[in-house]
């Protein structure tokens, strides 16, 4: 391989070029000396000219179709938008179900502890000492004479 043959494997074909100065001027960036370049290389070679055309043919036409792809996308976006939202409320329900679940629980076991704590007989111990003795009045009005070192629980 001969070095003229080397150095033009290194240079980027025509099609390069034009895709190279196709994306700098359409990002904006592009000085004016950018575009002194440009119009320098654009009239150097007849294929410059021809490789950008197809660029610019090609651009014209993906923007022609925008529209349909912006459609496309916005369907798509509204459809995954819609499965999210979906999935999301199932799993809000679920919370919401299991913490329902949950708090109803708590509250029955709150009334049915504190119904029996409110409704059943009190629990009472009565004891008496070594050599003690008492009559305890029971909350049936009955009484109980307790002797010495004795032990009573009622409920």
């Amino acid at each position: 391989m001969s070095a003229a043959q080397s150095e033009n494997s290194d240079t980027p074909s025509p099609a390069d070029q034009a895709l190279q100065w196709f994306a700098l001027l359409q990002s904006g960036d592009a000085t004016g000396a950018d575009r002194r370049r440009f119009r320098s290389w654009l009239g150097a070679d007849a294929f410059h000219r021809q490789e950008f055309d197809k660029l610019s043919t090609l651009w014209a036409d993906l923007d022609g179709a925008k529209p349909l792809l912006h459609d496309e996308l916005t369907h798509a976006a509204l459809e995954g938008e819609a499965a999210a939202h979906r999935q999301g409320h199932r799993t809000v329900r679920r919370w919401r179900a299991g913490w329902g679940s949950a708090a109803l629980a708590s509250c029955l076991l709150v009334i049915v502890t504190g119904g029996y704590w409110l409704f059943s007989p009190e629990v009472m111990e009565y004891r008496t000492a070594k050599g003690e003795q008492q009559t305890v009045e029971l909350s049936d009005g009955s009484t109980v004479r307790l002797n010495t070192a004795t032990a009573l629980t009622t409920n």
